[in-house]
């Protein structure tokens, strides 16, 4: 099989200020300390995922998940080790979807395309079926800035599971959308998947896991805890935080 992920020791560490703003920086001028803490935010990570297959990211909320994924779509570079994909990745991210919120969802679409290097007349051929997959119909000449979080969930999935893609990448951002909504992606990824497609996926729901990704990766305090079959990492990880409550 056909790599299409391999993360290497990767690890990301941040520049932070003092907590006590000028006092500690004259202290330390004074000292001729380093003037910044350092926080390691994820720690030699790595895993690979092949062409074809399903990974899940699980872990409590600030275990990182997300700053990997930023780091694997390249918006983000690690601070040690090397992550190498293969093929064009799509993101679909919960905080930032990319739009712009003064431009119609019709607009948006277009301008998501010629983001990810297709034309007009690429994306023209997919948009009836971007807007009917992600139940916009009626607010296909609404302007983004007037639709819900779940709306343009819906509506960032859409675009990336209708362009040609070797990897998409999922986060939490089917989180705000409604269960049916849910597994009608999860059928589409399942679709993707079997037809070379790579799945980086993050969830909260243990079913939607077990039932796309063979893997599953635990991260927690930014290192890897975990990685087996999803529904072994899944379980083991629901017994640990069950035992710490």
């Amino acid at each position: 099989m056909t790599t299409a992920i391999k993360a290497e020791n990767v690890s990301l560490i941040y520049n932070v200020p003092p907590k006590n703003g000028v006092k500690d920086f004259a202290a330390r001028l004074i000292k001729r300390e380093p003037l910044l803490d350092k926080i390691e935010i994820l720690k030699n990570i790595s895993f690979t995922l092949e062409k074809g297959s399903a990974l899940a990211l699980i872990g409590a909320n600030g275990a990182g998940k997300t700053t990997l994924l930023k780091l694997i779509s390249g918006i983000m570079t690690p601070t040690s080790g090397r992550i190498v994909t293969k093929g064009c990745i799509s993101p679909v991210f919960a905080e930032n979807k990319g739009f712009n919120p003064s431009m119609s969802v019709k607009n948006n679409v277009y301008l998501a395309g010629s983001m990810h290097g297709f034309s007009r007349e690429y994306m023209k051929k997919r948009i009836r079926s971007i807007i009917e997959f992600a139940e916009l119909e009626e607010q296909l000449n609404t302007s983004v800035k007037k639709c819900s979080p779940d709306m343009t969930s819906r509506l960032a999935f859409a675009i990336a599971a209708f362009v040609k893609t070797d990897i998409i990448i999922v986060d939490e951002a089917l989180s705000v959308c409604g269960e049916k909504f849910c597994e009608k992606c999860v059928k589409k990824m399942s679709e993707m998947k079997a037809n070379g497609t790579a799945v980086l996926f993050v969830s909260y729901s243990g079913k939607q896991i077990i039932n796309l990704c063979e893997r599953a990766l635990w991260l927690e305090n930014g290192e890897v805890k975990m990685t087996d079959a999803a529904e072994n990492t899944c379980k083991a990880y629901n017994e640990f935080y069950e035992s710490l409550s």
